[in-house]
């Protein structure tokens, strides 16, 4: 890897480093194979547009269905995460920074933050292994998630 190429995202480290447990308890508690095979079939079937349509409804309405409950998990953020993210940056000038690195995050670089996990735990190596192999659909879904985000964030004055 060229040192110039910097992988990853901090604020996505964050996430991903409180998420954790909960992930692990809910991937150890439902048939990940069979969930995994779900998720391929999706992924197979529905655009991500549509995809992030639908997760972003039923993140509003907190709602969760199974095929999108991985996307929902692992790529749309709770509202308590970025109050504690802005709680913790402090005045609005980083706060506006925050977000800016927040956005600038790709798929590639949340499958980098979770790849010292997947080391460590099957459950997580699997999702890794379903998302590399979709790495474009989850990308251009991906997309779709930072682009409402940065609408919202310029609505309530923060970017």
């Amino acid at each position: 890897m060229s040192d110039n190429l910097i992988l990853g995202n901090v604020v996505w480290k964050r996430y991903i480093v409180s998420r954790l447990p909960d992930w692990l308890l809910w991937l150890r508690s439902i048939h990940l194979e069979s969930h995994i095979h779900l998720w391929e079939k999706y992924v197979q079937s529905v655009n991500p547009e549509i995809a992030a349509n639908r997760a972003l409804k039923n993140h509003k309405n907190k709602e969760q269905t199974k095929e999108n409950s991985l996307i929902d998990a692992l790529l749309i953020p709770p509202d308590d995460f970025w109050d504690e993210m802005e709680m913790l940056t402090g005045t609005p000038e980083k706060v506006k920074k925050m977000y800016k690195v927040s956005l600038s995050v790709t798929i590639y670089d949340i499958l980098f933050e979770l790849d010292s996990y997947a080391q460590s735990f099957t459950e997580i190596d699997a999702v890794c292994d379903f998302i590399s192999t979709y790495s474009a659909w989850f990308d251009a879904l991906l997309n779709h998630f930072r682009g409402y985000q940065y609408n919202l964030l310029i609505q309530a004055g923060k970017l």
